[in-house]
């Protein structure tokens, strides 16, 4: 998301930052805060969330009730974990 809707300035800067092991701390934590400014996390978040609910309503279509709480129990404790 960030990719597709970053000014180029923004994507220079993700470019010459991500994945380089000489990217210092500034860097890091400028790319960190160019990243939180823009729509991109609370996209990706409305994304999860969206995906998570869809697979939740299909899991009424398995014929295992044990099977369909585990799987989620396990989608709740993976979208409602913190990093």
């Amino acid at each position: 998301t960030f990719i597709s809707t970053a000014a180029p300035d923004r994507l220079a800067l993700f470019d010459q930052t991500f994945g380089h092991a000489d990217a210092t701390d500034d860097d890091l934590a400028l790319l960190q805060d160019v990243i939180r400014a823009s729509d991109a996390v609370a996209a990706t978040e409305t994304a999860v969330h969206d995906h998570t609910r869809q697979a939740l309503e299909s899991l009424r279509y398995l014929n295992n009730p044990e099977l369909a709480d585990t799987l989620a129990d396990l989608a709740d404790l993976l979208i409602t974990r913190k990093s």
